[in-house]
């Protein structure tokens, strides 16, 4: 039997005939795989975008978020497999079927490849997820383990109360919650001044991060309305803004002590934080219970750090008297009113009584709370305008001991040793700069940094340093006072005694009419020199190692109308210690 031959254009219809992976391409398009494949990615993404911050917001750790994601991602086959069997019409589900011209082996076929490219995709997208999360988990975890610090900013809390006067509270618990984290050995948390210029700022997390040099950023608001508070607050990773941590806080002005403990113990959670039992238990210690007496310390605290402003001064003084009417024994609110009450005494009224009142008021709070750093810092202040520098500096090392974050801490540290006579300039500048490190926009460092650098003939450093405090505090007598002290070190006597007689402020404290003294002996005026030392002494001016052996007083001091003035505000210079 003959073979029967192709007939006429048969290769060219081969030739003409889809491959099999346009078939199979076809074929998924027909039953519309790719279009449920893309609709379910979109679905997954906005289940992880919702359930994340929840399982974060209710305390569950990253297994749940782990096991999130391999669900998620084995939806993947199962939609690529109910898509190729089933559509979807207006009249309800049916079962596909298969294309007339397609073999049943190659729809088979098909099939087979639909279900192992999206169980690939799947396994690709949930594997790289995994390996996100456990990647953030394993580095903060590793940075724990090395002993380093996790590095955090908590961005001002912003006022959705609706009412400007309400300000303060925001700013008041933005300063708590950084005050409680700051005193975690594994946590290095940016001042809240330097954060200040952040508030309501449209730059991303990213870029704040940057500019801020840390790992993270705690941001969120504030919402007061009668005795009802709302707290949201959100953890963000600054290196790709993931959103770490998220949760709105809802609860009765009364309960603010358990909302903020809650912020704080979370990020603490959140950041793989180890506590020691001492730390831990700080966590929900807030000094009082009594929220009226809390709002008010809030209210003195944000004002009491500016001791050259005699108007915020005296306010924060008010505030902490209100607090203590209300709960006498708030010790925090003792603490902040002994600065105040301090910082007055130096600067603006030398009564002694203001000084025994400073010294009271740190005794009782340190009987409520041995440990309490703010008493700490007090007892160093008290110390430092006692003119104690030397008992000031043990203080204030002990404080940045205790908070190696405290930039306060580290500026009077700097204040006290380089007030010491003869001034211990190196470690001195060391804390200063330290102080400005942490905290750039704190402007009272950069006088405290000037202090330290004329007594070393470095003056246009020291003028670059007044420059950086005239701007953050253009009016404020403490440029004028460094310029004082400039032009007294650079032997131009006669600018120094221009600059502080044309200050009321200055003058009229018992340290100014002192300045005064030192200008005039330079002149060689010693008679007008002597009328201002008195007015000085009168005045409360007591800083007896100046008296000793600064070098401005020297014409004063080989003149015997200094003994005798001494002897008569009943002054006993004694030994040098």
């Amino acid at each position: 039997m003959a073979e029967s031959s192709p007939g006429p254009g048969s290769e060219d219809a081969r030739a003409a005939s889809p491959s099999p992976l346009a078939e199979f391409v076809a074929e998924w398009r027909r039953r519309r795989v790719f279009r449920a494949l893309v609709g379910y990615g979109i679905f997954a993404f906005a289940v992880l975008q919702v359930v994340e911050p929840v399982l974060h917001g209710l305390g569950l750790n990253d297994a749940w978020l782990r096991g999130l994601l391999v669900a998620l991602g084995a939806g993947f086959p199962i939609t690529a497999l109910a898509s190729w069997t089933f559509d979807l019409t207006r009249r309800g589900v049916h079962r596909t079927e298969a294309a007339p011209s397609t073999p049943l082996g190659l729809a088979s076929h098909a099939r087979a490849a639909a279900l192992i490219g999206s169980a690939a995709l799947g396994a690709v997208l949930a594997t790289g997820a995994w390996l996100g999360v456990t990647h953030r988990q394993a580095s903060d975890e590793a940075a724990a383990r090395t002993g380093q610090p996790v590095t955090l900013a908590v961005l001002p809390l912003s006022n959705l109360s609706g009412d400007a006067s309400q300000e303060y509270f925001s700013d008041g618990m933005t300063e708590e919650i950084i005050g409680k984290l700051s005193r975690l050995s594994g946590l290095a948390v940016t001042a809240r001044s330097n954060v200040a210029r952040f508030k309501g700022s449209a730059k991303g997390a990213r870029e704040i991060g940057k500019e801020l040099g840390v790992a993270y950023l705690l941001e969120g608001s504030v919402r007061r309305s009668g005795e009802r508070i709302r707290i949201s607050a959100t953890l963000v990773k600054t290196a790709d803004g993931f959103q770490v941590w998220s949760e709105n806080i809802d609860a009765k002005l009364d309960d603010i002590f358990d909302a903020q403990e809650r912020v704080a113990t979370r990020i603490v959670e959140a950041l793989h934080v180890r506590l020691s039992p001492d730390e831990a238990g700080s966590m929900g210690t807030w000094g009082t219970r009594n929220v009226a007496a809390y709002d008010e310390y809030l209210r003195g605290q944000v004002l009491v750090e500016h001791f050259h402003q005699t108007d915020k001064l005296e306010a924060a003084r008010k505030h902490f008297e209100r607090a203590l009417e209300i709960d006498p024994r708030f010790a925090p609110a003792m603490a902040g009113l002994a600065s105040a009450e301090a910082q007055t005494y130096r600067n603006v009224d030398s009564t002694p009584a203001r000084l025994e009142r400073a010294q009271a008021l740190v005794a009782r709070a340190l009987a409520v709370d041995p440990r309490l750093v703010r008493a700490l810092f007090a007892s160093g202040e008290i110390r430092g305008v006692s003119y104690d520098y030397r008992g000031a500096a043990e203080r204030f090392r002990q404080v940045t001991g205790l908070e190696p974050r405290n930039y306060l801490a580290w500026d009077y540290l700097c204040w006290a040793l380089g007030y010491v006579t003869p001034p211990e300039v190196a470690e001195a500048e060391k804390a200063c700069r330290r102080a400005i490190q942490i905290n750039p926009a704190f402007g009272e460092s950069y006088y405290h940094l000037a202090r330290v650098l004329i007594p070393q003939g470095r003056f246009p450093e020291a003028e670059r340093a007044l420059g950086e405090l005239a701007e953050h505090f253009p009016d404020s007598y403490l440029v004028r006072s460094g310029w004082f002290w400039l032009h007294l070190g650079a032997d131009r006597p006669r600018e120094a005694l221009a600059v502080v007689e044309q200050d009321r402020q200055i003058m009229g404290t018992g340290l100014g009419r002192a300045w005064a003294a030192m200008a005039l002996a330079q002149l060689g005026r010693l008679d007008e020199a002597f009328a201002e030392f008195d007015e000085g002494l009168a005045g409360g001016y007591r800083d007896l190692p100046d008296l000793r052996s600064n070098p401005y007083f020297e014409p004063l001091r080989r003149d015997p109308r200094f003994g005798r003035m001494l002897a008569t505000h009943g002054i006993e210079l004694g030994p040098a210690r």
